[in-house]
């Protein structure tokens, strides 16, 4: 995961930095769920820690569905065809 963590023990932190960071994680296509957060952000500590809750995502997924297309009127109706004077 170091890999795709745009900040790294002493870094001054950014939000743009968290949340690109999520992002990464979630291109990776492996997880269902990515939460980047500051512990205790309100908190007076120089030094935060960065919590990253993940889940991972169902090994396969199969996506299905059905549709239909149903057509009224009479063919051509409303049509109108140019001619010659």
């Amino acid at each position: 995961m170091d890999a795709n963590s745009r900040f790294h023990p002493g870094d001054a932190l950014s939000q743009r930095d968290l949340f690109t960071t999520q992002q990464q994680l979630y291109d990776l296509g492996i997880f269902s769920q990515v939460d980047v957060a500051l512990q205790d952000p309100e908190g007076h500590e120089q030094n935060k820690n960065v919590l990253v809750d993940i889940r991972e995502a169902p090994r396969y997924v199969f996506n299905y569905g059905f549709g239909f297309e149903v057509q009224t009127g009479q063919p051509g109706a409303g049509v109108r065809r140019a001619t010659q004077s």
